[in-house]
């Protein structure tokens, strides 16, 4: 028998457990989406959620039992073959550690889950339409598509009915499951393209390894995926679309009713975790389909599962027509994705890096080419690599793809680059022992580019480790955020900069506020029809995000100060006419000390 025959029988319960896990998290992930969009599009209560969550369970796990299912007596693995799990469960172990240990906060929680804690607090009506964090209750959603985001309402839905804090359950419990399966997901495309377990492991711990160190700017591979493991869009990068090279690498190949199983289920989970996903995937996955398909163009079967494939599109495309239904406030300002001096290169740059970095992953990916040309899964999805970065800076193409993306959302289609993935295949050049002396020079590239991160700033660094920790907000801004929500009445409408806000706002998501985010205040009422309301609300961000030593003048708080109850502002801030503007509003307001920084009053 043929050593990788050997190697597939001894660790094939090795395979079928990864197999299992995988599919758990497709049903469960595909099932709270299911029921997300159930709830939302017949107007039900929230709490509906709930049967509806566990009907949707029963339904799709008997689908998967009935056609992903694989029936048959596990063969016996021989002595030592035990290796391999324990180098993934460590794997896995390693991985979950790094969201214990850092943190990164971000913005996007605030716009995200505060619509998703504000369905947990109001389980007696439907998931709310509108902007829930502003004092205006009939606000329009940012988009479309951040209504269709299922993650965040499921996420607090079971928060509240497991009795867990909402924010706690999402930066340590998905975080921690995003990262703990991330292993799991790269092995599990390495077996599929044909490596050996021992490679198969070796190219795990090599995607960890770039994402350690890949850069440490907002939109690098480390920061959008184990630096904020719990946000949709994050997962999306992180396990989906891996998930799909995978998938879709083995459904061309075999054309097997279970594979097409679980890309519908992975489509539908896709697009609950972003918006992106209704252009991220159909790109890379159809990319790739069409490549794979390509170089098997000799095979006939290959163009009928091409076609069978495209009925993955279906779910997205129903979606994607409720998006412009009379359901959702109409969008006539799309200013907020839109850019005047879009670069199709510089919005992959945000990713990619630099050009040194960029030439190197193209040598890396060229070397790996040479290296595994006879290989035909490898090289199509090596192909596949190579045209997922040339096809969206070639001029005219990148005109017509900029019309389906918006200029602001461009970049993310460098993720489709599977960038982490030709570094694990460089590891596990490292233990083939078939290709030892020919993957030295793929090995060397490797080195060079994640040389050339640690040079810069690598993902995990010295500002990013922390002690084990609950939620994931700034150290420095937590007391002052406990203070006012202490403070806070019930309902109450508040005045703050940004940094308390996006925190209390999910502490205390019965709180609203004036203003929120820049883009997004000046989005939201651009599309409320009230421009002189935008015009006064953005005089009111500049004065509360004020820095030091800025001619800030409190006079644009006063149109806010009736229907405010609760004021705080940096230390910096000028004081004294803060207090006459107060004054003048001809209310009385009781002023609460400096706390850690900030001045805070408070309507009596």
């Amino acid at each position: 028998m043929a050593r990788n025959e050997t190697a597939q029988r001894d660790y094939a319960g090795l395979d079928r457990l990864v197999a299992k896990i995988i599919d758990a998290f497709l049903v469960f992930g595909a099932s709270a989406t299911l029921a997300y969009y159930l709830v939302f599009f017949s107007r039900l209560p929230a709490w509906v959620w709930y049967p509806a969550c566990v009907v949707a369970l029963i339904a799709v796990g008997w689908l998967f039992r009935r056609i992903a299912g694989q029936p048959g007596p596990q063969p016996r693995p021989k002595p030592g073959s035990s290796g391999p799990l324990v180098a993934l469960i460590l794997l896995c172990l390693l991985s979950f550690s790094i969201n214990l240990f850092t943190l990164r906060f971000d913005a996007d929680d605030f716009s995200y889950y505060h619509r998703a804690l504000h369905a947990a607090e109001h389980l007696d009506q439907p998931i709310s339409l509108h902007h829930t964090a502003h004092d205006l209750p009939d606000l329009p959603a940012i988009s479309p598509a951040h209504l269709l985001s299922a993650v965040e309402v499921a996420a607090a839905l079971l928060a509240k009915a497991l009795h867990l804090p909402t924010m706690t359950l999402v930066h340590q419990g998905l975080g921690g499951l995003t990262l703990a399966l991330l292993p799991l997901v790269y092995c599990l495309l390495f077996r599929i393209l044909g490596r050996d377990v021992w490679p198969s492991l070796a190219g795990a711990a090599g995607v960890l390894i770039f994402l350690t160190l890949s850069g440490d700017t907002p939109h690098d591979w480390g920061n959008f995926t184990i630096l904020r493991a719990w946000q949709g869009k994050c997962v999306l990068i992180a396990l989906g679309l891996p998930l799909f090279w995978a998938f879709i690498s083995r459904f061309m190949r075999r054309g097997e009713q279970a594979d097409l199983l679980r890309l519908h289920a992975l489509m539908l989970l896709s697009i609950g975790l972003s918006g992106s996903a209704f252009f991220l995937v159909p790109y890379s996955g159809g990319l790739l389909a069409m490549i794979v398909c390509w170089q098997n163009r000799a095979t006939g079967g290959c163009w009928h599962n091409m076609a069978r494939l495209a009925t993955v599109l279906i779910t997205p495309a129903v979606l994607a027509l409720a998006a412009v239904s009379p359901l959702f406030a109409a969008m006539s300002n799309l200013e907020v994705w839109s850019s005047p001096n879009f670069s199709s290169l510089g919005a992959m740059a945000m990713v990619v890096g630099s050009p040194q970095a960029a030439a190197l992953h193209a040598a890396l990916a060229l070397v790996l080419l040479h290296h595994h040309w006879r290989d035909r899964r490898i090289k199509a999805f090596l192909l596949y690599a190579v045209a997922a970065a040339l096809i969206p800076i070639m001029p005219l193409l990148d005109a017509l793809i900029v019309k389906v993306t918006m200029a602001r959302a461009y970049w993310r289609l460098a993720y489709a680059i599977p960038l982490p993935a030709l570094y694990g295949l460089a590891a596990a050049c490292l233990v083939d022992r078939n290709n030892a002396k020919k993957a030295r020079l793929a090995l060397l590239f490797a080195t060079a580019c994640l040389t050339l991160f640690v040079l810069t700033q690598p993902a995990i660094n010295q500002q990013t480790l922390v002690a084990p920790h609950q939620e994931k907000y700034p150290r420095e801004l937590v007391e002052v955020v406990e203070e006012i929500a202490r403070l806070a009445p019930q309902k109450t409408v508040v005045l703050a900069p940004e940094g308390i806000v996006w925190i209390l706002g999910l502490r205390r998501p019965d709180l609203r506020f004036v203003a929120t985010r820049r883009a997004e205040t000046n989005h939201a009422f651009d599309n409320y029809g009230q421009p002189e309301e935008r015009f006064k609300r953005r005089q009111v961000v500049a004065f509360l995000n004020a820095p030091p030593g800025a001619n800030a003048h409190p006079e644009a708080l006063r149109p806010y100060l009736a229907r405010a109850s609760l004021l705080a502002l940096p230390r910096h801030a000028p004081r004294q006419a803060v207090e006459k503007a107060l004054a003048a509003s001809g209310e009385r307001w009781s002023f609460h000390g400096d706390n850690a920084g900030w001045l805070i009053w408070l309507k009596q």
